[in-house]
Protein backbone atom coordinates (compact mmCIF):
# COMPACT_ATOMS: atom_id res chain seq x y z
CA UNK A 1 0.00 0.00 0.00
CA UNK A 2 1.23 3.52 -0.31
CA UNK A 3 1.59 5.84 2.00
CA UNK A 4 -0.77 8.47 2.24
CA UNK A 5 0.06 11.86 0.46
CA UNK A 6 -1.07 15.24 1.59
CA UNK A 7 0.33 18.95 0.21
CA UNK A 8 1.25 20.55 3.62
CA UNK A 9 2.52 23.42 2.09
CA UNK A 10 3.09 25.30 -0.98
CA UNK A 11 5.15 27.94 -2.07
CA UNK A 12 5.93 30.08 -5.53
CA UNK A 13 9.30 30.80 -6.18
CA UNK A 14 10.57 33.12 -8.84
CA UNK A 15 14.24 32.01 -11.26
CA UNK A 16 16.17 34.88 -11.25
CA UNK A 17 18.30 33.21 -13.89
CA UNK A 18 18.60 30.84 -16.35
CA UNK A 19 20.67 28.65 -13.43
CA UNK A 20 18.77 29.38 -10.20
CA UNK A 21 19.51 27.63 -6.70
CA UNK A 22 17.17 28.89 -4.12
CA UNK A 23 16.04 27.46 -0.57
CA UNK A 24 12.66 26.98 0.78
CA UNK A 25 11.73 26.71 3.91
CA UNK A 26 8.72 24.37 5.68
CA UNK A 27 6.48 24.54 8.72
CA UNK A 28 4.66 20.88 9.63
CA UNK A 29 3.60 19.46 13.02
CA UNK A 30 2.73 16.10 12.55
CA UNK A 31 -0.56 14.65 13.74
CA UNK A 32 0.84 11.38 14.95
CA UNK A 33 4.74 10.38 16.64
CA UNK A 34 6.60 7.69 14.41
CA UNK A 35 8.39 7.48 10.92
CA UNK A 36 6.81 10.25 8.08
CA UNK A 37 8.07 10.88 4.67
CA UNK A 38 8.49 14.11 3.49
CA UNK A 39 8.57 15.59 -0.41
CA UNK A 40 8.93 18.68 -1.86
CA UNK A 41 8.24 18.65 -5.59
CA UNK A 42 8.89 21.51 -8.58
CA UNK A 43 6.87 21.96 -11.17
CA UNK A 44 8.82 21.72 -14.25
CA UNK A 45 9.35 25.31 -16.09
CA UNK A 46 9.49 25.34 -20.28
CA UNK A 47 12.58 24.43 -21.49
CA UNK A 48 14.10 22.89 -18.28
CA UNK A 49 17.09 21.06 -19.37
CA UNK A 50 16.53 18.04 -16.32
CA UNK A 51 13.54 17.36 -14.64
CA UNK A 52 16.28 14.57 -12.43
CA UNK A 53 16.07 17.24 -9.54
CA UNK A 54 12.76 18.55 -9.72
CA UNK A 55 11.94 16.05 -6.51
CA UNK A 56 13.55 14.96 -3.23
CA UNK A 57 12.18 13.09 -0.19
CA UNK A 58 13.68 12.77 3.34
CA UNK A 59 12.40 10.61 6.16
CA UNK A 60 12.38 12.02 9.41
CA UNK A 61 10.93 10.70 12.68
CA UNK A 62 8.56 12.24 15.33
CA UNK A 63 9.02 11.67 18.93
CA UNK A 64 7.95 12.72 22.12
CA UNK A 65 9.40 15.79 24.39
CA UNK A 66 10.55 13.82 26.68
CA UNK A 67 11.72 10.29 25.92
CA UNK A 68 11.71 7.25 28.91
CA UNK A 69 14.50 5.48 29.26
CA UNK A 70 15.09 2.12 31.66
CA UNK A 71 18.68 2.41 32.91
CA UNK A 72 19.24 -0.87 34.94
CA UNK A 73 22.11 -2.65 36.49
CA UNK A 74 22.88 -5.04 39.10
CA UNK A 75 25.19 -2.97 41.26
CA UNK A 76 25.26 1.04 41.23
CA UNK A 77 28.84 1.13 39.00
CA UNK A 78 30.00 4.15 37.82
CA UNK A 79 28.29 4.34 34.61
CA UNK A 80 24.92 3.95 36.62
CA UNK A 81 25.56 6.75 38.75
CA UNK A 82 26.87 8.93 35.80
CA UNK A 83 23.96 7.87 34.17
CA UNK A 84 21.12 8.56 36.58
CA UNK A 85 23.08 11.99 37.50
CA UNK A 86 22.90 12.92 34.14
CA UNK A 87 19.27 11.74 33.48
CA UNK A 88 17.90 14.24 37.06
CA UNK A 89 19.20 17.24 35.46
CA UNK A 90 17.94 16.95 31.74
CA UNK A 91 13.76 17.98 31.66
CA UNK A 92 13.80 16.11 28.40
CA UNK A 93 14.46 12.59 29.82
CA UNK A 94 11.91 10.87 31.73
CA UNK A 95 13.94 7.75 33.77
CA UNK A 96 13.07 4.73 35.58
CA UNK A 97 16.17 2.62 37.37
CA UNK A 98 16.74 -0.54 38.48
CA UNK A 99 19.16 -2.13 40.75
CA UNK A 100 18.92 -4.86 41.82
CA UNK A 101 21.88 -4.75 44.70
CA UNK A 102 22.07 -1.88 46.25
CA UNK A 103 24.88 -0.37 48.19
CA UNK A 104 22.18 0.93 50.99
CA UNK A 105 18.99 -0.31 52.55
CA UNK A 106 16.66 2.44 51.16
CA UNK A 107 16.34 1.01 47.75
CA UNK A 108 13.81 -1.27 46.73
CA UNK A 109 14.64 -5.19 47.99
CA UNK A 110 16.08 -6.83 44.87
CA UNK A 111 13.45 -9.25 45.35
CA UNK A 112 10.81 -6.47 44.08
CA UNK A 113 12.32 -5.45 41.13
CA UNK A 114 11.98 -6.64 37.80
CA UNK A 115 12.30 -6.07 34.45
CA UNK A 116 8.85 -5.70 32.01
CA UNK A 117 6.57 -8.61 31.55
CA UNK A 118 5.35 -8.20 28.43
CA UNK A 119 5.38 -6.17 24.97
CA UNK A 120 3.47 -3.42 26.62
CA UNK A 121 6.23 -2.64 29.16
CA UNK A 122 9.17 -2.95 26.64
CA UNK A 123 7.11 -0.04 24.76
CA UNK A 124 6.74 2.25 27.57
CA UNK A 125 10.76 3.11 26.58
CA UNK A 126 12.05 5.03 23.70
CA UNK A 127 15.87 3.65 25.17
CA UNK A 128 16.96 0.53 27.76
CA UNK A 129 20.47 0.64 29.34
CA UNK A 130 21.81 -2.15 30.51
CA UNK A 131 24.72 -2.46 32.59
CA UNK A 132 25.93 -5.85 34.00
CA UNK A 133 22.80 -7.55 34.60
CA UNK A 134 22.78 -11.34 35.00
CA UNK A 135 20.32 -13.58 33.35
CA UNK A 136 18.79 -14.82 36.70
CA UNK A 137 17.47 -10.67 36.81
CA UNK A 138 16.47 -10.70 33.08
CA UNK A 139 14.54 -14.15 32.02
CA UNK A 140 14.97 -15.62 28.56
CA UNK A 141 11.18 -14.84 28.18
CA UNK A 142 11.81 -11.40 29.48
CA UNK A 143 15.15 -11.47 26.67
CA UNK A 144 12.93 -12.61 23.97
CA UNK A 145 10.21 -9.72 24.55
CA UNK A 146 13.42 -7.63 24.53
CA UNK A 147 14.21 -8.54 21.63
CA UNK A 148 11.18 -8.08 19.76
CA UNK A 149 11.18 -4.73 21.38
CA UNK A 150 14.20 -4.06 19.52
CA UNK A 151 13.55 -5.02 16.14
CA UNK A 152 9.85 -4.84 15.84
CA UNK A 153 9.16 -2.45 17.65
CA UNK A 154 12.01 -0.19 16.61
CA UNK A 155 13.29 0.57 20.55
CA UNK A 156 16.51 1.63 21.18
CA UNK A 157 18.94 -0.66 23.63
CA UNK A 158 22.51 -0.11 24.90
CA UNK A 159 24.72 -2.53 26.85
CA UNK A 160 27.42 -1.62 28.89
CA UNK A 161 29.65 -4.57 29.67
CA UNK A 162 30.54 -5.32 32.98
CA UNK A 163 32.67 -7.86 34.79
CA UNK A 164 30.07 -10.07 36.21
CA UNK A 165 28.03 -11.08 33.23
CA UNK A 166 27.61 -8.68 30.48
CA UNK A 167 27.81 -9.95 27.91
CA UNK A 168 29.10 -13.44 28.50
CA UNK A 169 26.57 -14.52 30.69
CA UNK A 170 23.54 -14.16 27.85
CA UNK A 171 25.64 -16.46 25.11
CA UNK A 172 23.10 -19.04 23.58
CA UNK A 173 19.86 -16.81 25.00
CA UNK A 174 17.74 -14.52 23.44
CA UNK A 175 19.79 -11.22 24.03
CA UNK A 176 22.95 -13.04 23.16
CA UNK A 177 21.83 -13.01 20.03
CA UNK A 178 21.47 -9.45 19.55
CA UNK A 179 24.46 -8.64 21.42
Amino acid sequence: ALPICAIVDKQTLTASSTVFDGRVGFRWKAAELGRHILQVRAVPVAREYSLDNNEAQTEVEVMEDKIRVLLADDLPRWEFRYLSMLFKRDKHVEFEQLLFEPNDDSQAAAAELSFPQDAQGWRRYRVVILGDVTPAELSPAQQELLRKYVAEDGGNLVVIAGETAMPAAFAGQPLGAMI
